[in-house]
């Protein structure tokens, strides 16, 4: 199957971003590059499968935020989630009360009637509480609204 747009199994750089949007992730120029930077690919190389599997791997880890926004979302999560400061982020959780200091924490703000349909969409086990997996996902779709 074809990746670049000249019908190759590899793809450039600059092809990133609308292989992204073409197949449903929303990005943006900052997040590719830097999650390219990561994995050591240069701007005229080619990506090959592996570096694109590569890519993708920390693209939805992170859930298309930058670096610098993942570790923002990370220490708001930690300063309001339940759980001792040792148990695993993925055990821990925030109540959906505490998502609007937290949202201002990472530097958005967010109308609550908008803050309740999107924490609806993330919270899927409806507990009220989401981990920093749901988290992740949440500030990116604030993101996505700016």
């Amino acid at each position: 199957q074809a990746l670049g747009a000249d019908d190759s199994e590899s793809i450039l750089p600059c092809e990133m971003l609308n292989l992204l949007h073409s197949t449903g992730y929303v990005a943006d120029q900052e997040v590719v590059n830097e999650v390219l930077q990561e994995i050591g690919i240069e701007a005229e190389e080619q990506i090959g499968l592996g570096s694109l599997w590569k890519f993708l791997v920390i693209f939805r880890q992170r859930e298309g935020l930058t670096r610098a926004e993942t570790m923002r979302v990370r220490k708001a999560f930690k300063k309001y989630a339940s759980g001792d400061e040792g148990d695993d982020e993925l055990i821990r959780e925030v109540q959906t009360d505490d998502i609007p200091k937290l949202l201002r924490l990472v530097g958005y703000t967010l109308a609550l009637e908008d803050q309740k349909q999107l924490v609806a969409q993330v919270d899927i086990d409806r507990s009220a509480s989401l981990n920093i997996l749901e988290l992740k996902k949440l500030v990116r779709f604030v993101r996505e609204r700016r």
